[in-house]
């Protein structure tokens, strides 16, 4: 019956259609307590949310089908003091409710006002309620409601000649500075000086309107000048260079970005100083003589050379931007050449803009431009996560980092080393940097001073890390391959503290990580004693100098770290001393067996001598090759030197010795070979009558010299060995015929019976 009720009092049964759908969103004790005039009610907020809007009915429904919002039309309908409710489109295309104007807002809106504190009467809602629209931009929303709709109003003939001369020119006045404040805060809102005209300017006919005017004509000439004073005042504090100041840190967009606004903003002064109705006042005060002509033309000398001065650093300025959006897209690793060729155009702009060739704005374009290096850094290095990625590919990040960093600086000084070749293009006398480059690089040093804090960090590390791979030898290693061990374990736990630190180390403007990393130095000074004892008490547990070196490569990364170095230098003097020793060795086994040296199974005479003696040479040539290897102060001093010269007059008697022998049997091979190829293959004996292949021993003993000393590195054998030789292959299969025959041979002439004998003895 109720909702029947209602239906006869809607104006539609469109309305009654959309109200039921509304209504049975509500709950059945809001349906009772509003009663029949719910409808009517309800469909008024509806019709002008869809209108105003222009959206589908279904997204209203889904706004009163949410009880937050229902709720909030409630209060609106019946709390005294609740007089505004707003209704927005939200971004992702749903209504919401509000009580107070949104600051900003991307979309339109639309509100509802009571014209006084007292809840929505039953009869008539529009009595007491108003609504309008919310605009993306009310402030825009607000000058055309001052422009168009208050100023037709008080302004109103019928209106004008009701109220008193004194109260309606007060009101016009109150009005007009209204419509000036708006107009100015709307420019600047945009970032534009906007100049309001004088009213009354379009009433000027007579000499007698013209007096009446020249008091507001002057006031607004005052008015401008202190108006462009304060836009400037307001470009200035927003200049890249005050941003610095404030501790902020802008790029070289911000730059461009300052000149190019102050070039539109004072164009666009120019321009409503150019304007005819400019020109118009400025003919006025110029015909009554007034001293505010010439504030008026010193206003515009003043835009005019502002303007010029802006437009030439803009148009110097900008290609720059096409380049600084190329770097930003490259990789930090392949930005070098673009980081040069952003500072070659640095030096042009100087050499040949002359406004901009200015300590003052040329250092704080510097400074951007080490601050756009450091967020470049920032973005191709996560410092976050920069300490929980795998220890290689990070240092990696870092030195990549750090290498961009230093070729950075190295080409500012390159630059300005080389601006006296940009000069001499344009012709104009050089001017160079001449202030300290402490100006461009307070931040970017302390950055990379962090970087290269970061740097240490990880080669600690990674060289800590490496005793995972540490096994020491000799009589005791296995102790002290545990004791290596456990300093490794316990680093592992000091650098997962600093892993997991919630701590971003690119920020060096926090100290927060030089504090955490100060705790990891102490801590691993600690480890770098005891691994530092260890490492020492290896080295002499080495009985050789093979093993020493072995232990030197093995912990080369930690032995370069300064507390395990500064207890493991004086170690390299025992390395030399034991180098000594076995030099001192080898040269008296070889003084003791030279005569007859222990040659190798199956060597010749001549190459196993050989091969023995450079063997005893090898033995210590191969630690003396890696001294060279070494770059520790102690193996260039004098001892070391002596002990190298000892192994360099071992190595010369080796060689002679070398040479004699392969002399020897030069001299005597030619003999060798022509004598005994001469003889008969095959030779018998005159009582036995047995045979024997005459094959003479010294050919096999040239065959296989040949042989070993080509294995030896030998070349340019004598001609008589060389021919032997490339008949070695027929000599051997021959040979091994004919022994065969004679075996056979003699086996029948040995144990033929005495009667057999005749019947073979022809044959």
């Amino acid at each position: 019956m109720e909702l029947q009720t209602v239906r006869k009092k809607c104006k539609s049964s469109h309305q009654h259609t959309r109200f039921e759908n509304s209504l049975m969103a509500f709950p059945s004790r809001m349906k009772i307590k509003f009663g029949t005039w719910l409808s009517c009610v309800w469909d008024f907020f509806e019709d002008v949310v869809l209108k105003t809007l222009s959206i589908k009915v279904d997204k209203w429904t889904k706004l009163v089908q949410n009880e937050d919002y229902r709720k909030d039309f409630l209060e609106f309908l019946e709390k005294r003091d609740r007089v505004w409710i707003g209704v927005l489109l939200l971004p992702s295309g749903q209504l919401a409710t509000v009580f107070e104007p949104p600051s900003t807002s991307k979309n339109k809106g639309v509100f509802f006002f009571k014209r006084e504190e007292e809840p929505v009467p039953k009869e008539d809602i529009k009595n007491l309620v108003t609504f309008g629209d919310l605009s993306a931009l009310p402030l825009d929303q607000f000058g055309a409601f001052v422009d168009d709709i208050m100023d037709d109003i008080l302004v109103h003939q019928d209106m004008a000649t009701s109220w008193p001369k004194v109260v309606s020119g007060d009101v016009q006045s109150s009005m007009n500075k209204l419509k000036s404040e708006v107009y100015e805060i709307t420019g600047s809102m945009k970032g534009r000086t906007l100049l309001p005209m004088p009213a009354g300017m379009e009433q000027i006919e007579n000499e007698t309107n013209v007096r009446e005017v020249m008091g507001v004509i002057e006031g607004i000439v005052i008015k401008w000048a202190h108006q462009i004073k304060t836009g400037f005042k307001i470009f200035l504090d927003l200049k890249s260079s005050q941003a610095m100041l404030d501790g902020l840190f802008p790029t070289p967009h911000e730059e461009l970005r300052f000149w190019s606004d102050l070039t539109s903003n004072l164009q666009c002064i120019y321009d409503q100083l150019t304007s005819p109705k400019v020109r118009e006042i400025a003919a006025i005060l110029q015909s009554k003589q007034s001293s505010y002509y010439d504030s008026l033309t010193m206003m515009y000398d003043d835009v005019k050379l502002s303007l010029e001065e802006a437009r030439d650093i803009s148009i110097h300025l900008k290609p720059l931007r096409s380049l600084l959006d190329d770097i930003e897209q490259t990789d930090l690793s392949a930005v070098e050449k673009k980081l040069g060729a952003l500072l070659h155009l640095v030096s042009l702009i100087w050499a040949t803009s002359d406004y901009y060739r200015h300590p003052a704005k040329i250092v704080v374009l510097l400074g951007e431009i080490a601050n756009f290096v450091i967020d470049l850094t920032k973005t191709f290095i996560d410092g976050e996560s920069i300490f929980k990625g795998e220890l290689d590919e990070s240092y990696d990040l870092i030195k990549i980092a750090l290498k961009t960093l230093r070729s950075f600086k190295e080409m500012y000084f390159e630059y300005s080393s080389k601006l006296p070749q940009y000069f001499s293009k344009t012709g104009k006398k050089t001017v160079l940097w001449d202030f300290r480059p402490e100006l461009v690089f307070h931040r970017f040093d302390r950055f990379l001073k962090r970087i290269e804090l970061i740097e240490e960090f990880f080669l600690s590390s990674i060289s800590m890390m490496n005793l995972e791979k540490v096994e020491i030898g000799g009589s005791h290693g296995s102790v002290l391959s545990a004791k290596v061990v456990q300093i490794y374990e316990e680093f592992q736990v000091l650098h997962s503290k600093i892993a997991d630190a919630e701590v971003d180390p690119l920020e060096h403007e926090d100290s927060k990580f030089e504090r955490f990393y100060m705790l990891f130095k102490n801590k691993l000074y600690d480890l770098d004693r005891r691994l530092g004892a260890v490492l020492c008490e290896a080295f002499e547990d080495s009985a050789s100098v093979e093993s020493m070196f072995k232990l030197i490569a093995i912990a080369s990364s930690l032995i370069d770290r300064k507390i395990i170095g500064e207890d493991f230098n004086p170690k390299y003097k025992k390395l030399v001393q034991q180098m000594e020793v076995e030099i001192q060795q080898a040269r008296e086994l070889f003084e003791n067996q030279r005569d007859d040296p222990p040659l190798y199974k199956n060597q010749p005479p001549t190459a196993g001598k050989i091969r023995w003696a450079a063997d005893l040479l090898q033995r210590v040539k191969t630690p003396r090759e890696r001294f060279f290897l070494l770059d520790h102060p102690f193996v260039k001093n004098d001892e070391a030197q002596l002990v190298f010269k000892k192994f360099d007059e071992f190595e010369k008697f080796v060689i002679n010795f070398k040479d004699a022998t392969y002399k020897r049997w030069v001299a005597q091979v030619d003999e060798d070979c022509q004598f005994n190829l001469t003889k008969p293959l095959l030779s018998r004996d005159a009582e036995t009558k047995l045979m024997s292949v005459n094959f003479n021993p010294k050919l096999e003993a040239v065959l296989r010299e040949v042989r070993y000393l080509g294995y030896l590195g030998y070349e340019n054998l004598p001609t008589s060995a060389e021919n032997l030789y490339k008949k070695d292959q027929t000599f051997r299969t021959w040979v091994s015929s004919l022994r065969q025959t004679v075996h056979w041979y003699n086996k029948i002439r040995t144990t033929i019976l005495e009667v057999e004998f005749p019947l073979v003895e022809s044959q």
